[in-house]
């Protein structure tokens, strides 16, 4: 009551503000309706009433009218609330009184308050039904209960809907962690299988040599089965012979019992024609021709077309003359396709017309071959018109020649022309005129000095495929020329400028900028090469396998910086580039190039230390060759570094401060092939020994200067490295007849011998001619106590032989050292 009563007492604005002038008397209104309506109220409230009373007050609506009363007089504030009353009581009592009583009747329509819209059940309800204490205390119990439910499935859903997010991300999360194992499991099980499938050819590879091995060796038992049975059936047959002529005997009658070749036959004969073949294609061209003038069937099997289809004459260069050659044309001229005459200076221009007989060649090689004219090339050219490979090197090329070529050879894709000196600039225009070379992809010009920038335009713009360019030994090549001759050639992949000491880096830089694929680039003694150039190699040429800048002694270790980004470097040589150090080698070694590099060639680096061999063992996985000729802080512990890489097949230590200790060390590695062991002072019989226990496979051994060495470590050699093809043993005093003896005796493959300077005389020529049948050259420089009668004799047998009968290197020192010695003092003393 007392809030419905507040409401109603609040002042109502209509039509504006209200007025100054009535704030006064509205005020003295408010008091009196406020003074009143407090006793009004204490009487309405029916607590002073008996119950009778209570009951006929509702029954004559005397609250609602009150109510009606007290809401007139809150909204109105008439002046007189007294008259206001009266006139109100009497205007219902004219109505008679018995009106359903509303209470807001007695407030003017404008200013009844808009507080609820009647509903449906406030005509159910009274006036009277005013909410108890108990009423409004069971109201808030239920408000607070619905609220708190409302709460509590509020608190529900959201614990529900983060049950729901928690266990929807545990899904993803598990399905997540499924996938990421399946991942990896499909990337370890890749793995793995392609593991097992190298594992498995490896496996089959290995089943297939042990089931080649096995047939190979079951093949001989056979073979040997079937001799001896061949044997036994034809001792029985020509014993049973014998006796039926009469003569009689017993197996030990037959001379020794030994069995004999039957007759007009032979094993060779006996196999299969393409087994004969294989063995015959083994033998050189000398031995073929001894072979066809065996028997029949030999020569039948030396003339197939298969032994001729490639003659090399170069082995024989000294021996072979005018009537030979005309007798292998007339006769096989059909089945030629590879000629190899290099170094036959005997041969006559008449000789070499014929070669223009054979219509098939397809690779001739006709370097140092003097004789060659424009005619005998002009008949070669006509009649070799399939012709791909030809080489002139050394021979008397003429501006004439070259334009005959450019002619008649439109299908050529390698020549050499090195060190041709007779040919100049006009005879390479005509490369641009006609067919031209447009197909050749090589070409030699190494000591041609009559080169010019013309001559160079014109092979960049008549070679249009041009992929290997060979300029070594030009001193006066300049910038100009490679210019000219990059500004139209653009496939070049492969260039060399060996011993061309006047290009600069312009030149360089100009290289790299306009053949972005070059794969291999060989400088050597540039003195005005410099980082720069290295750098430009590095960013333009990103294809680069292999690099030689030896020589070139401006660059820095900041040059070999530049090279860590070519992720292709196969080879690199920086020799004599003596300012490169541990630090600059490390930025290769460590770097891309490091896992591919295969050929690493640092020889008389003398800043070089073990760190860099450290290095070198532990990052460079595919190295084969390395060389460290000359490099003075190597030792003997960065040399057994080396024993232990096992990819490493080649090593030249030659120059270095190595003992036995460090020899002894590579024979860890049991790949060796080749060996340069030169100049080694401190090495004697005992670190070869030891290094040689398990170097089966060596195939090339130089052991020059290595004054320590006696016959003792030579029989090892001979003994333990029976592959051996190459061996040099110049100048090692200590080493005679006896030594070459034991060499004999184990390596009989040896193709390649120099004993200058040794202690040996004509019975090691012997021992040699006997023991080392395929040896091809031989080297006895300096061997005074060999004749020349003997070198002759050893020469008739086809093998190439260097002789001359100056004194050794140590007896020449010998003799300095004597002429040192005061000369009077010892004639006063005689």
């Amino acid at each position: 009551m007392s809030q419905f009563v507040a409401m109603l007492t609040r002042p109502q604005v209509q039509g504006g503000e209200i007025s100054r002038s009535n704030i006064k008397a509205k005020d003295q209104s408010q008091r009196f309706c406020t003074n009143t309506l407090k006793e009004m109220e204490h009487q309405v409230s029916f607590e002073c009433y008996n119950p009778e009373v209570k009951q006929y007050l509702l029954a004559h609506n005397y609250p609602s009218l009150i109510e009606a009363l007290l809401t007139g007089l809150t909204v109105m504030m008439p002046r007189d609330p007294w008259e206001f009353v009266q006139s109100r009581l009497n205007e219902l009592q004219e109505q008679g009184g018995q009106l359903y009583i509303e209470w807001d009747m007695f407030v003017e329509e404008g200013l009844r308050p808009k507080l609820w819209r009647r509903g449906m059940l406030d005509s159910l309800l009274d006036d009277t039904d005013l909410p108890t204490e108990e009423l409004l205390i069971a109201a808030f119990q239920f408000r607070r209960k619905h609220t708190l439910g409302v709460y509590f499935r509020a608190w529900m859903k959201f614990n529900l809907d983060e049950q729901q997010e928690t266990a929807a991300y545990n899904t993803r999360l598990k399905r997540a962690k499924q996938t990421y194992v399946t991942k990896i499991t499909g990337i370890i099980f890749k793995t793995w299988k392609n593991y097992t499938d190298s594992k498995s050819a490896s496996v089959e590879t290995g089943y297939q040599k042990i089931l080649q091995v096995g047939n190979r060796h079951m093949k001989k038992i056979l073979f040997n089965a079937w001799l001896e049975d061949y044997k036994e059936t034809r001792q029985a047959k020509r014993w049973f012979k014998r006796n039926k002529a009469g003569r009689g005997g017993d197996e030990s009658g037959d001379e020794d019992g030994e069995w004999y070749w039957p007759e007009r036959e032979d094993l060779i004969s006996l196999l299969p024609k393409d087994v004969s073949i294989k063995i015959f294609s083994l033998v050189g061209i000398r031995s073929l021709c001894r072979c066809a003038q065996v028997c029949r069937s030999w020569k039948e099997i030396s003339e197939d077309k298969e032994l001729w289809n490639k003659v090399d004459f170069s082995i024989f260069k000294t021996f072979v003359r005018d009537g030979v050659v005309m007798r292998l044309f007339h006769k096989y001229r059909p089945l030629l396709g590879h000629l190899n005459l290099q170094g036959c200076h005997r041969l006559t221009p008449e000789s070499l017309k014929h070669i223009g007989q054979c219509q098939n060649l397809q690779d001739l090689n006709l370097s140092e071959c003097e004789k060659l004219n424009d005619e005998a090339m002009q008949h070669i050219a006509k009649g070799c018109s399939a012709l791909l490979y030809l080489n002139l090197s050394y021979c008397n090329v003429t501006d004439s020649i070259i334009r005959i070529l450019t002619k008649y050879c439109g299908s050529l894709h390698y020549l050499s022309l090195a060190y041709s000196t007779q040919f100049t600039s006009k005879g390479l225009q005509s490369i641009t005129t006609g067919k031209g070379c447009r197909r050749l992809v090589y070409l030699d010009l190494s000591g041609c000095t009559h080169l010019s920038a013309e001559g160079m335009h014109s092979i960049g713009k008549g070679c249009p495929i041009l992929n290997t360019l060979i300029l070594d030994d030009i001193p006066d090549f300049t910038d100009a020329m490679i210019i000219k001759l990059v500004a139209h050639c653009h496939t070049l992949r492969h260039i060399s400028f060996m011993g061309g000491g006047s290009l600069t880096d312009k030149a360089f830089k100009y290289l790299a900028m306009e053949n972005k694929k070059l794969k291999t680039i060989k400088i050597e003694n540039n003195t005005s090469l410099t980082d720069v150039a290295v750098r430009s190699f590095a960013k333009g040429c990103r294809d680069l396998s292999h690099l030689c800048l030896a020589g070139c002694s401006r660059i820095s270790d900041q040059g070999l910086r530049a090279l860590s980004s070519l992720r292709k470097l196969q080879v690199l040589n920086i020799a004599d580039c003596t300012r490169v150090s541990d630090a600059g080698i490390r930025h290769v070694i460590e770097n891309a190039p490091g896992s591919i590099l295969r050929e690493f060639n640092i020889t008389n680096l003398i800043k070089i230390s073990d760190v860099t061999l450290l290095r070198m063992s532990q990052s460079c996985k595919a190295l084969t060759y390395v060389c460290f000729c000359y490099c003075e802080h190597i030792s003997d512990t960065g040399v057994e570094l080396l024993g232990h890489m096992p990819w490493l097949t080649s090593l030249d230590v030659s120059g270095c401060n190595i003992s036995d200790q460090g020899v002894a060390g590579l024979r860890f590695n049991p790949q060796f092939k080749h060996l340069a062991l030169a100049e080694l002072m401190d090495v004697t019989d005992d670190g070869l020994q030891k290094m040689c226990s398990t170097l089966s496979r060596l195939e090339t051994l130089d052991l020059s200067d290595c004054e320590n060495i006696t016959n003792e470590g030579l029989q090892t050699v001979a003994y333990k490295c029976r592959s051996l093809k190459t061996l040099y043993i110049a100048n090692c005093p200590k080493i005679d007849d006896e030594g070459i003896r034991f060499l004999t005796q184990g390596c009989s493959y040896l193709l390649r011998l120099d004993m200058s300077g040794c202690n040996v005389t004509d019975r090691a020529l012997r021992h040699l001619k006997k023991g080392c049948t395929n040896l091809a050259k031989l080297d006895v420089l300096s061997c005074v106590n060999v004749t020349r009668d003997a070198v002759q004799r050893y020469q008739s047998k086809g093998v190439e032989v260097n002789y001359n009968t100056d004194r050794p290197k140590h007896l020449q020192q010998s003799i300095q050292d004597i002429h040192k010695l005061p000369v009077e003092p010892l004639l006063d003393r005689i």
